[in-house]
């Protein structure tokens, strides 16, 4: 399933399993185009940018020598303190992949501010 986005976003692997072989293909940025094997390195940490640009999530099955789309993938969105806006595509197999793709756009991810209505009382105080 391809995913549309618009603008910098940060896209981090945090989790990907060793078999079948995972991986997420990036078109139509202006920086970053491609396919990247999430593997046994270090865990990938992307910036992407472009006015419109798309991310899907991909695989090699286990006899396989060919990437195929990862389908169906689980979408969710939310707001991650302190990260912000993010939107997390989950392979959605038994074994799979989790990218969390992180909004980098200040005018739609503003920065966390401290909760103005923390009543908490420190020790000593």
């Amino acid at each position: 399933m391809t995913e549309i986005f618009y603008g910098p976003w940060r896209l981090i692997v945090r989790q990907a399993d060793p078999f079948p072989k995972f991986g997420f293909r990036v078109s139509g940025s202006d920086n970053a185009n491609g396919i990247y094997e999430a593997d046994s390195s270090p865990p990938w940490d992307l910036m992407v940018q472009g006015a419109e640009w798309t991310v899907e999530l991909l695989f090699i099955p286990v006899n396989g020598n060919a990437w195929q789309t990862s389908e169906p993938v689980k979408r969710t969105m939310g707001i991650v303190d302190p990260q912000g806006l993010t939107v997390t595509l989950d392979s959605h197999w038994h074994h799979g992949m989790t990218l969390d793709c992180i909004s980098q756009d200040p005018t739609i991810n503003p920065p966390m501010r401290p909760n103005p209505y923390d009543f908490t009382i420190l020790a000593g105080g």
